[in-house]
């Protein structure tokens, strides 16, 4: 089996040999930003979305851009690093930005370091997962709502504490609520649920993360003739749903077979997927 590389600011090194300076500002301070994505056959679908999204996000944390640092360079390396890992077919890929400050707070403008890792999938991760996924609510957590509230950063507590509650009740996965005690998203996907026909989904101003999955479906399913609105999701909402589906970059679409002690069909989640292996799925 061949060893892992990873990619640190464009230098290629073996999983056991990497590091990042334990002085960064930002690894100590967990300050940083993170895309994940899949690689296709050398392919990266919504790369422009997700490259739009972390460029915005680094405007917002107060990263300088250098010259260099420019969607082509990113878009090189990852593949360079797919290449490096023999993982051509099918690879997750994970792509960090960290300021490589020694001091966060005297820089006026910070310097972006990065660091891109992959592993190889099998063909079938992406295949829909006819099993489904049990979910429930999480307990005594709670999401901001702010101006960070849509990005993807590396300050992910929240969502680790809320990955070790769903392993304790055997889960796959738990919903978040924010202060106003309305569920937002899980701890690693965007919620949506179905009633009479009608897909909903959370909308950002509730403190869910900008995925791009969702927000590709938030262009694609009218188009498809799909009724979509985006709504506030009180409990009530999902022990009524006739299905629920989470979504990220990675799995696309992940169904939900039961929500707390509630089965569920998912036709209407499948179709949706199924949206999702037609050529070109990813142009809107």
């Amino acid at each position: 089996m061949p060893k892992e590389i990873y990619n640190i600011n464009g230098q290629l090194i073996a999983k056991e040999n990497a590091g990042l300076p334990a002085f960064s500002w930002g690894i100590q301070n967990g300050y940083g930003l993170i895309e994940t994505m899949i690689c296709e056959d050398n392919h990266l679908p919504l790369l422009q979305q997700h490259i739009a999204r972390l460029f915005a996000g680094m405007s917002l944390l107060g990263f300088h851009t250098p010259q260099y640092f420019t969607p082509d360079k990113l878009k090189a390396e990852i593949l360079k690093t797919v290449r490096a890992n023999q993982a051509h077919r099918l690879a997750r890929v994970r792509l960090q930005i960290y300021t490589a400050d020694d001091d966060g707070f005297s820089a006026s403008r910070l310097c972006p370091g990065f660091l891109i890792t992959c592993q190889s999938v099998p063909s079938s991760f992406l295949d829909f997962n006819h099993e489904g996924w049990h979910i429930g609510l999480s307990k005594n957590l709670v999401l901001s709502i702010d101006h960070l509230s849509a990005l993807k950063h590396t300050s992910n507590l929240i969502y680790k504490q809320a990955q070790r509650q769903a392993r304790v009740r055997n889960w796959n996965d738990c919903l978040l609520p924010n202060a106003h005690g309305r569920w937002v998203e899980s701890s690693m996907a965007n919620l949506f649920w179905v009633k009479n026909g009608v897909v909903a989904t959370p909308p950002l101003c509730e403190g869910a993360i900008a995925g791009i999955m969702r927000q590709h479906l938030l262009k694609l399913l009218p188009r498809k003739g799909y009724e979509l609105i985006e709504k506030n999701c009180n409990t009530e909402d999902l022990f009524e749903a006739d299905e629920i589906f989470l979504t990220n970059a990675l799995r696309r679409i992940i169904p939900v077979k039961r929500f707390e002690d509630l089965w569920h069909d998912f036709d209407y989640t499948y179709s949706i997927h199924e949206l999702l292996t037609e050529p070109d799925w990813h142009l809107t």
